[in-house]
C-alpha cells in the first residue's frame, strides 16, 4: 500500500483504470463462456425435442401396424420415407440405424444404407454407431459427441447428437448439431 501512495496521481489512475479494465474483461469472458454454455444447452434441448416428434412419427406407423392397417414391413417402410423427408432448421435431418448397428436410412449419406456400422470411426477413432448402440442400451436416449462432415462437405467438424431407441423395431433415430 506504501508502493501506492507513492506514485504520482497519474500513475495511480492508470493502475486503477488498467486493473478496472482486467476486471471488466474477466467478468466478459466469464459471461460469453457462460452464453455459449446456455446456446449450446438450448440447441441440444431443441434438438431432442426434434427427435422426440421423429420418434413419434415411427410410433404413429407402428400402431397402425399393430392395429393390423399396414402389415409390419409396411409399416417400416413408410416410417423410413417419412423420417427421411423430415427437416427443420432448413437442412436439418434425421438419420435411423438398427442395433446392429446397420444404417436404415440416411438422406445424404446415402451411401450408408445398408451398410453394417460397427467398425466405423470418425477421424478421431471413436465408433460412433457403436457408441449410439451403447447409450441406447443404457438409457434408451442420450447424447454422444464425435465427429462429422456438413452435408455437402468433406472435412468432418465437432457433432453432438441426440439418439433415441424405438425398442420394438430395434431402431435408433437420431439427429445433431454441428459445434
Amino acid at each position: 500500500m506504501k508502493f501506492f501512495n507513492n506514485m504520482k496521481i497519474g500513475s495511480r489512475l492508470q493502475v486503477i483504470v488498467g486493473l478496472s479494465v482486467i476486471a471488466l474483461v474477466t467478468v466478459q469472458i466469464f459471461a460469453l463462456a457462460e452464453l455459449r454454455f446456455n446456446l449450446l444447452e438450448d440447441r441440444k434441448q431443441k434438438t431432442r425435442e426434434h427427435v422426440e416428434t421423429a420418434y413419434s412419427l415411427i410410433t404413429h406407423f407402428a400402431n397402425r401396424a399393430q392395429k393390423g392397417e399396414l402389415t409390419k414391413e409396411t409399416a417400416q417402410k413408410a416410417a423410413l420415407a417419412a423420417v427421411e423427408e423430415l427437416r427443420y432448421s432448413g437442412k436439418e435431418y434425421f438419420w435411423i440405424n438398427d442395433m446392429a448397428p446397420k444404417m436404415l436410412m440416411h438422406p445424404y449419406a446415402k451411401k450408408l444404407n445398408g451398410t453394417d456400422l460397427s467398425g466405423f470411426e470418425d477421424k478421431s477413432g471413436k465408433k460412433l454407431f457403436v457408441a449410439f448402440v451403447n447409450k441406447v442400451k443404457e438409457s434408451k436416449s442420450e447424447f454422444v459427441d464425435y465427429l462429422w462432415p456438413k452435408p455437402g462437405a468433406e472435412n468432418p467438424v465437432a457433432k453432438i447428437s441426440y439418439v433415441q431407441g424405438y425398442a420394438p423395431w430395434g431402431w435408433i433415430v437420431g439427429s445433431g448439431i454441428y459445434i
